[in-house]
């Protein structure tokens, strides 16, 4: 293999594997900030449009509290506010798994 091809295939698999890298990037900033920011204390989040109008919490304002409940290592207060995520989380860990291993040129799972 030359050298030019295996460049090619170099930038072809940077820009294959660059979603799952920015899509774990995004999640990771997400989380360090729903863990260091606590969503139960007033004032440090703006106020949910739709909290706001029906005064009941939507699946995002659960899914703030679960994702700092679960950085807190709380499952249990995690699974009482959003029993859903907590399910999913490691569905979607294993499904961005996958894909990270596809770009990489895997099989996947």
């Amino acid at each position: 293999m030359s050298h030019a091809t295996t460049e090619r295939t170099g930038t072809r698999r940077l820009k294959v594997l660059l979603p799952p890298l920015g899509v774990a990037a995004v999640t990771c900033s997400a989380f360090v900030v729903a863990a260091v920011v606590d969503p139960n204390e007033p004032g440090h989040y703006p106020t949910c449009p739709f909290l706001w109008v029906t005064g009941l919490y939507c699946p995002g304002c659960g899914t703030l509290r679960t994702m700092h409940a679960l950085a807190h290592l709380d499952p249990v207060a995690a699974l009482g506010l959003n029993p859903l995520l907590v399910v999913m989380l490691p569905i979607l860990l294993f499904w961005w798994g996958g894909a990270g291993s596809c770009a990489r040129g895997g099989a996947g799972p």
